[in-house]
């Protein structure tokens, strides 16, 4: 199914193919589509600036097809122009492709691909639209909407290149996917690119961590009343919750392969049938998708599927950890004791430098949901002052204490002799690859290098061994 509200245009002077074109493709969900049996009114229509993608014949009485192509990719270059010739020949296509045609489909035989390339050329439209876009909006520094991120408490530059980017593509129709580590806001960066879009239906989200693919199924799709055993009443489900509006599924990477493939083929066809129910019905709600699992990893290990990440990966926001969000800890720990306080009913308490010292040198596994959680509780026991002994319960080690047991030995290194700094480095990377299960990719986000850096450590480690 398509997007009934981008406009194909068809230029043939054979009127029944045109006839049969333009059925085509408002059967398969196009019902914006203009006819043209003369190139030259074609040709002005375009140039007036309407149309998403072109599909042109080449021979054309009044003016050729590749005359109307050269005209088009000189004043409309991001315009997909799609050729329908009957000169299936070699020499013809390469013609064709370097003039700058998106496809090439010879009649009759390639007519039944001409949906899937008009779909193709519509992607690739909307890709190259969205690059210029995040192109102009990396080059200024105001956004175009800050009300959208108001409920995002951060001054972090990296934070501000998101939003950025948040706003080049809120226009896709294409799934969004945000990953980022448990804790990091993931369901209050979905709803405030739901805000930026402008969406007028609701935002739905649905946590899938626990779904089989038949589960999945009637949760997003529902069912009408008999459709099975228990079935008592008809359930709408949550596709139809969110039409015109936001649906976030969030943990769909604990998914299991069969769920994957129910969601795989509603990305990609925006249909579905309701259970006990024939009929075909299709989705314009947004569709946003969270993780807090490395899904490339998973492609790998065989536990997620190739096609569905490939699908995800077109926009893909990633949200960094708390630890990397410098200087958003002091603006996130005084926007949290003034909520707690309020909710509380209590007068704000004085913040000391000592409190703040501890949290800035904590790394937060938990995220900001962890921050939160420390705040909450401090500010429960605090009698008006917010000190480092404050969070003793909370946090392991306030700095200046001595490491537990006070026998001085490094928390670091365990007690064992001071290491050389090469031993130190290979003490980190052992560290380093445990901590990721000896996935490389992670080992080296953790230790802040490349991969290739740390394949390189590890090869001059191993022929060191060897000699």
């Amino acid at each position: 199914m398509s997007d009934s509200n981008q406009t194909i245009i068809v230029i043939d002077d054979d009127k029944p193919i045109l006839v049969n074109l333009e059925m085509v493709l408002q059967s398969d969900g196009f019902n914006s589509v203009e006819t043209f049996s003369s190139g030259i009114e074609g040709l002005e229509y375009i140039q007036s600036g309407k149309g998403d993608v072109v599909l042109l014949d080449l021979n054309l009485p009044e003016i050729s097809g590749l005359e109307i192509l050269k005209t088009i990719k000189k004043e409309r270059p991001l315009l997909p122009v799609i050729i329908i010739t009957g000169q299936n020949d070699v020499a013809t296509a390469v013609e064709i492709m370097k003039n700058g045609a998106f496809d090439y489909l010879a009649k009759p035989n390639d007519i039944g691909r001409v949906t899937v390339s008009v779909q193709n050329a519509l992607r690739m439209g909307e890709l190259r639209s969205s690059f210029t876009l995040l192109k102009r909006q990396f080059f200024k520094d105001d956004l175009d909407r800050p009300e959208a991120f108001a409920s995002i408490i951060t001054e972090n530059p990296a934070m501000y290149r998101i939003f950025h980017y948040m706003e080049a593509i809120r226009h896709t129709s294409q799934p969004v996917l945000i990953t980022g580590e448990t804790g990091v806001g993931k369901e209050l960066f979905a709803r405030a690119f739901h805000t930026l879009c402008g969406c007028e239906g609701e935002f739905i989200p649905l946590d899938v961590s626990f779904h089989d693919n038949i589960m999945l199924t009637d949760a997003l799709f529902g069912h009408v009343k008999g459709a099975y055993t228990g079935a008592e009443d008809t359930r709408g489900g949550l596709v139809k919750a969110a039409k015109g509006g936001t649906l976030l599924l969030d943990e769909i990477g604990d998914l299991s392969l069969e769920a994957q493939s129910v969601l795989l083929r509603f990305i990609q066809e925006r249909e579905f049938r309701q259970g006990g129910d024939d009929r075909l019905q299709y989705s314009d709600a947004r569709i946003i998708l969270a993780t807090n699992r490395d899904l490339q990893a998973m492609v790998y290990e065989g536990k997620f599927r190739k096609d569905l990440y490939y699908r995800l990966e077109t926009h893909n926001i990633n949200i960094p950890p708390l630890r990397k969000r410098y200087g958003d800890i002091v603006l996130l720990t005084e926007h949290f004791v003034a909520l707690s306080c309020e909710d509380l009913s209590i007068p704000v308490p004085v913040i000391s430098p000592g409190f703040i010292k501890v949290l800035e040198s904590y790394s937060f596994p938990g995220n900001v949901r962890e921050l939160q959680n420390i705040i909450q509780h401090a500010v429960t026991m605090s009698a008006g002052e917010l000190s480092a002994e404050s969070l003793a319960d909370k946090i392991d080690q306030i700095p200046g204490e001595k490491a537990p047991g006070g026998d001085g030995k490094s928390i670091l290194f365990g007690g064992r002799d001071f290491p050389t700094l090469k031993e130190a480095e290979n003490l980190l990377v052992d560290e380093a690859l445990k901590k990721a299960d000896y996935h490389q990719g992670k080992a080296a986000e953790l230790l802040g290098i490349s991969r290739q850096a740390l394949n390189k450590r590890l090869r001059q480690r191993s022929e060191a061994l060897s000699e």
